[in-house]
């Protein structure tokens, strides 16, 4: 397929998410329209462009691998998953990762919220945040691992399908059961509503998932 915003056209991809949807190829933003919702500023011209080919890689059209600079897995008794071993006398100049604030920009720009579209207003709640979020991150891995799956995105919160909602998430969170000496991690996206303090730190309760507050500590 190719899409028409310019003469000559510019060739895109079909992709799979519940339906087909026609998607940008990687790198072509610049080379639509700008009136095009394809059209996409060159990278260079954001912080974006210093992360990609290094910390973000474009495997394939609708495979992104991300190389982050948080750990994905805690060890027993360590704090953090070791690093890669190499050789001390070895010179090694730093590659560039994402942090968590450039996964969540990511994340939102994928998903096209890093746009206004008249038709959107007054539309964009948790529920439209959910379904995209999790689309954008079905084309994503970390550390080999797919990022939907150690995502976990705040469904809207309704009190008459509460039980149901608490029930999936204990189902897409079981991933992080320890499993031989090792604790897998997972990223929650959710809208900070309050902090509370506690014996033990602090209670962190999240927009949309109010019985599921998260516990951390007073430093944090």
């Amino acid at each position: 397929p190719r899409c028409l915003c310019v003469p000559d056209g510019v060739e895109m991809y079909v992709a799979r998410h519940r339906l087909y949807v026609v998607k940008r190829m990687p790198g072509t933003g610049g080379q639509h329209h700008a009136q095009c919702p394809s059209y996409e500023p060159d990278a260079q011209q954001s912080g974006l462009g210093e992360l990609m080919g290094e910390a973000i890689v474009e495997k394939a059209p609708g495979s992104v691998e991300l190389r982050v600079d948080f750990p994905w897995v805690r060890m027993m008794g360590r704090g953090v998953a070791p690093g890669e071993p190499h050789d001390p006398g070895e010179v090694v100049a730093p590659r560039r990762r994402m942090s968590l604030r450039a996964l969540t920009h990511f994340l939102f720009e994928r998903a096209g919220f890093n746009r206004w579209l008249p038709a959107m207003a007054g539309k964009r709640n948790q529920g439209v945040l959910c379904k995209h979020l999790l689309e954008a991150a079905a084309e994503m891995t970390v550390k080999g691992q797919p990022l939907a799956q150690r995502l976990y995105v705040p469904e809207p919160f309704s009190e008459a399908a509460k039980v149901a909602a608490a029930q999936r998430r204990r189902d897409k969170l079981g991933i992080l059961r320890p499993q031989d000496g090792q604790s897998p991690l997972a990223v929650v996206l959710g809208e900070f509503k309050t902090c509370e303090a506690t014996a033990f730190g602090r209670r962190v309760l999240v927009k949309h998932m109010p019985d599921a507050p998260l516990l951390i500590a007073d430093k944090t």
